[in-house]
């Protein structure tokens, strides 16, 4: 029997390209692929997959949200993320959502039919890595030094729109926020990250957005 999934990419390059690894696989079937989180649900409804592979940097909206509201709706689904943003950062994250795994982009054509078959298999899908952090985190309550792993989803999704120049008022439209909440995550934000002002903010979220540049360049 075959696998029907749903790709969710704003690249169309990746979305051939995807599509046309998976559809060599003899029990793996596209039944369509997106450019956008807007039709999604319709799209579920009218095709019925049984897995989504899916990139959560996509714009203002919350891929990890989205991820959220799927599984609300739809808990047989199984989901893939499929993206660029830095393992260490986001894998718990989404794995918190429900999601089923997380895969890089820059992985070989092999690892990502793995990724897949893990998760089409009803397994997960995460690096040893991630693995052995899960471990150390339930088992041995070792916490994270990074001061990034103690921010919450939308804290780091107002940081990752300071990195990408967006002001308090244009976050607020975006996240369909009142100016005042976001000036509440702005002030979390410098709290958690030790930061004194709206300037230093603005410094520290642009270098955080170069880190993620580089690992994307390096990995």
């Amino acid at each position: 029997m075959q696998t029907s999934v749903l790709i969710i990419d704003n690249n169309p390059i990746i979305r051939f390209g995807l599509r046309e690894m998976l559809e060599m696989e003899n029990d793996i079937r596209v039944c369509a692929d997106l450019e956008n989180y807007h039709s999604a649900f319709e799209a579920i409804e009218n095709h019925h997959p049984d897995m989504i592979i899916m990139d959560i940097d996509m714009g203002a909206t919350s891929g990890i949200d989205f991820i959220k509201q799927i599984k609300s709706s739809y808990k047989e689904i199984r989901i893939l993320v499929f993206t660029f943003l830095d393992e260490s950062i986001y894998a718990e994250r989404v794995l918190q959502a429900q999601a089923s795994g997380f895969i890089s982009k820059t992985a070989s054509c092999e690892k990502i039919r793995w990724g897949v078959r893990s998760v089409k298999n009803g397994g997960l899908c995460i690096s040893e890595e991630i693995e052995k952090k899960l471990v150390e985190e339930i088992f041995f309550h070792k916490k994270s030094e990074s001061p990034i792993d103690n921010l919450s989803n939308r804290e780091l999704q107002i940081l990752d729109l300071i990195s990408k120049g967006l002001k308090p008022s244009q976050m607020a439209d975006c996240l369909n926020l009142s100016a005042k909440t976001v000036e509440n995550y702005r002030s979390n934000l410098r709290y958690k990250l030790n930061l004194k002002n709206a300037s230093e903010l603005f410094q520290y979220a642009i270098h955080w957005r170069m880190d993620q540049q580089s690992v994307k360049i390096c990995a």
